[in-house]
This record gives C-alpha cells, sequence and structure tokens, in this order.
C-alpha cells in the first residue's frame, strides 16, 4: 500500500514539476516558456499552460506551429490570441522575415509600428494578427511575462481589472443611447436613471484613475447599474421581438449579469426575483437599513421610524415576490409603503437627511441618491404618488 502512495505521490510531483518547468518566479512577475510548454500541443488549434491557478492560454485560428528557432506561431498566417488569469506585461516573440529573424521584445502598455502585431487595450488578452505580406510571417512567441507574484500586483490587478469595467461600461452606455428613441415614452424615466448610472460610474472610474474596482464609491455606482438593469431587464421583454435592438438589449442585460455575477449580487443586492418592483423594494430596504445604522452612530433616538418603514417594505417584497402577479401584486399592494413615505414625520427625516451636516451627509448621500432613485421608478412602475423630495 505505501509502495503504491509512493508512486501515487512522485506521479503527482513529476506532473507539478512539468508544470512548474514552464514558469518561472520573479519579483512581481511570471515568466511562462511558451516554446518549452505548447510543444506537445502542435498540430492541435490552442495550447493552455497552467500552474498553482495561473493560466495561460494560446488559440490560432489554425494549428499550432514550432519554428526552428523555438518560438510558438499560428500555421498559414492565421491569427493568434493570447489571454491569462494575470495580466500580460510582456511578450517575447520572434519576427521572422525572408531575409532572416530578430528578436524583438513587446511591452503590452506600448504600440509597434509592425504590421503583424496589435496590442488590445485589454491587458489579459492579446491578439497577434497574422502577416500576408510576401516574405513575411506571423511573429513567433517564445515567452510571456506575467504581471504578479509580488503583494503590489494585488493593487495592480484590481486596478486593471476597473479599467476594463470603464469599457464596458462605456460600450454599454453608447448601446444604451442608441436604444433610447426606440423605447416607448412611458419606459424612459427608466432609461433615464439607468444612463445616469452608467454616466455617473464612468465619471467616477476617470476622475480617480488610482481607484481599484473594490473602492466603495465604484461598488456604490455599480450596485446602481445593477438596480436599474435589473429594472429595464424587465421592460426590455416588450422588444425582445425586434431583431435591429437584439444587440442593444443584450448588452443591457449582459452588463447587468457579469455585475451581479462579479460582484456575487445575485442574491442580498435585489433577491433571486425577476419582478422589477422586488428588485426596487429590496434596494429601498437596504438602503433603509445602512441610513438608519448611520444616524443611530451619530445619536439619533428615533429609530423606530426606520424600523417602521422597513417592516413595510419587506412585508411587500414577501408578498410580491410569493405571488405570480409580481409586478400586479405590487400595484395593489402598495399603498400601506405611499402612506408611511408621504407621512409627515417621514418627509421631515428626509429633509433632515438632505440638509445634514457635511461629515455626515458625505456617507447619507449616495445611499438616500440611490433610495429615492428607487422610490422613483416604483412610482413610475406602479403609478403610486410616493413625495419624493430634489436634491440640490
Amino acid at each position: 500500500m505505501n509502495i503504491i502512495k509512493n508512486v501515487l505521490l512522485m506521479v503527482s510531483f513529476l506532473l507539478c514539476a512539468k508544470s512548474f518547468a514552464s514558469m518561472t518566479f520573479g519579483p512581481g512577475y511570471i515568466d511562462v516558456d511558451i516554446s518549452a510548454a505548447c510543444t506537445n500541443s502542435i498540430r492541435s488549434k490552442t495550447c493552455t499552460v497552467e500552474s498553482n491557478n495561473i493560466r495561460v492560454t494560446i488559440n490560432c485560428g489554425s494549428n499550432l506551429t514550432k519554428y526552428n528557432n523555438g518560438a510558438i506561431a499560428c500555421n498559414y498566417d492565421s491569427n493568434m490570441t493570447i489571454s491569462s488569469n494575470l495580466p500580460i506585461n510582456t511578450l517575447t516573440a520572434l519576427e521572422l522575415t525572408a531575409r532572416g529573424r530578430s528578436k524583438t521584445e513587446f511591452n503590452v502598455t506600448k504600440s509597434y509600428n509592425l504590421a503583424t502585431y496589435r496590442i488590445e487595450s485589454n491587458p489579459y488578452f492579446l491578439e497577434i494578427f497574422g502577416n500576408d505580406r510576401k516574405g513575411y510571417y506571423s511573429p513567433g512567441v517564445t515567452r510571456v511575462r506575467l504581471s504578479g507574484g509580488s503583494p503590489e500586483t494585488i493593487v495592480n490587478f484590481y486596478q486593471a481589472s476597473k479599467n476594463a469595467l470603464e469599457v464596458s461600461l462605456q460600450q454599454t452606455l453608447n448601446n444604451t443611447r442608441a436604444f433610447q428613441d426606440e423605447i416607448a415614452l412611458s419606459h424612459q424615466g427608466h432609461l433615464d436613471r439607468y444612463i445616469s448610472s452608467l454616466q455617473d460610474c464612468i465619471a467616477i472610474m476617470q476622475d480617480r484613475k488610482n481607484y481599484t474596482v473594490l473602492n466603495w464609491r465604484i461598488l456604490e455606482c455599480s450596485r446602481r447599474v445593477v438596480v436599474f438593469g435589473l429594472v429595464l431587464t424587465e421592460l426590455l421583454h416588450e422588444y425582445a421581438h425586434v431583431d435591429r435592438l437584439e444587440m442593444y438589449i443584450n448588452s443591457i442585460q449582459g452588463t447587468t449579469q457579469a455585475l451581479q455575477d462579479s460582484y456575487g449580487w445575485n442574491r442580498g443586492l435585489a433577491g433571486n426575483a425577476s419582478k422589477a418592483t422586488s428588485a426596487l423594494l429590496e434596494v429601498v430596504k437596504l438602503e433603509l437599513r445602512e441610513i438608519a445604522s448611520i444616524k443611530i452612530a451619530s445619536g439619533f433616538q428615533n429609530i423606530e421610524l426606520y424600523t417602521d418603514l422597513l417592516s413595510t417594505t419587506n412585508s411587500l417584497i414577501v408578498k410580491i415576490n410569493a405571488s405570480k402577479a409580481g409586478d400586479m401584486t405590487a400595484q395593489r399592494e402598495i399603498w400601506g409603503l405611499v402612506d408611511k413615505w408621504n407621512a409627515s414625520n417621514w418627509q421631515t427625516e428626509l429633509d433632515r437627511l438632505i440638509s445634514a451636516p457635511m461629515d455626515q451627509k458625505q456617507l447619507v448621500l449616495p445611499k438616500l441618491q440611490l433610495m429615492l432613485m428607487a422610490i422613483e421608478s416604483l412610482s413610475d412602475l406602479t403609478r403610486a404618488n410616493f413625495n419624493i423630495p430634489t436634491i440640490d
């Protein structure tokens, strides 16, 4: 038994050693020896080098080939893509010509005047374009250097993720604006709030370039994008039969789903219910709780004002989620919440929140804005007459 166990351990060690043999770990970087790692993948279209949760994948439109100098390239000058779960720092490639070969190291943060090579803005995904000039061939890759292996790369990783988020939100914003003229007038308010959420999020990321994707300001604005994306997702079903709108609808739905998956908001932010009103009420509940916590910390005594409104909101969420009628149920049951929201004591409290001292206002205002936007959307969906104050 011990012999079998030792053999299995030895096999496991050899497999790991082989995997690690293709990777060299340095201070802040990891070098992946593509030439050695992908030799066994020749005549297939893909090669994946994976070890210790680090992964680099090369894909070709045709089969992989290996030049005499050790470089891995694509047959027939087809395009090559290189992707990784860590940011790609540099490539070492050999550009082969009819006159010989030259070795060049390409830094992915710069552009190069090479007909065969183009660097994408996303450091996790690069594309090398095949060259059809006579006498030239596609560059062959021998090494990929990844950013990683030191504490500084944690911040770099999440900053790079923020950049990817900004590009995605900008594209979604462009698609949503194109969709704006096609939507019914009764849905324009929801679309305007969604566009406002996208614009605010993009502005934060452009203004504070050192923020990471986990900064609380970016988290807050991303939650707004998800919430109003959820509402639009419900409304967009009415346009699913219009072929020319499919790309715009998929963009909005895809961004909402991607943010939910990335931040773990499939449950918790707006529950797992598909109803638009339920999603909005979940936001109201969450923001009420957080504002109440801030008020308690500052010595606020009349907490019953918040607990009473929270109880009514939660009861309404349960009724909507338990009913097949969904949003129709909300229209019938919403009036208890409207009465408590429009009551003079709660309207007075809203005025206090809007005019709160600066130190408290900085904490409260983002949550209050999101809650009021959610109430405004509820008012549009249910035709309920909520009194909504204006924040200057």
